[in-house]
């Protein structure tokens, strides 16, 4: 068997296991501090988790795009938009550990984090046009 199939289904079988230990966390809490209700259910979690892995995916391949570029003339935007990306992922870990009940954060962060992330992006798309222009 190839190697990089070996890989993969070991990365996707540690992803099942963070997440079923993760709900089972979250359900396990809930019911220890005597909350019937909790706050996130499954779908939310596989939902966020999966946004957070796409969103770390795209924080990689952003990566690899300014390290092609090596200080050029369109490093400088995709630089920008190397660190929103870093800020999408944080806001999805922020989201995620909401959901599965490990910390609560206020909507007052999210919204924060989502200015940010939205400035450092168009500023980072602003810089990108005025070189290419």
């Amino acid at each position: 068997m190839n190697g990089k199939y070996e890989m993969k289904g070991k990365f996707f079988f540690l992803v099942l296991l963070f997440i079923l230990s993760g709900i089972s966390f979250s359900q396990t809490y809930a019911q220890i501090e005597g909350d019937v209700s909790v706050q996130g259910s499954f779908l939310d979690v596989i939902l966020n988790f999966a946004i957070l892995l796409a969103v770390s995916g795209c924080f990689v391949y952003t990566k690899k795009i300014e390290s092609f570029l090596k200080g050029g003339e369109l490093s400088p935007g995709w630089l920008l938009i190397l660190i929103s990306f870093f800020v999408l992922v944080l806001l999805q870990f922020v989201k995620l550990g909401n959901s599965m009940n490990i910390f609560n954060f206020d909507s007052a962060l999210y919204s924060f984090l989502k200015l940010i992330w939205v400035i450092l992006l168009g500023w980072g798309i602003y810089q990108l046009k005025k070189v290419i222009s």
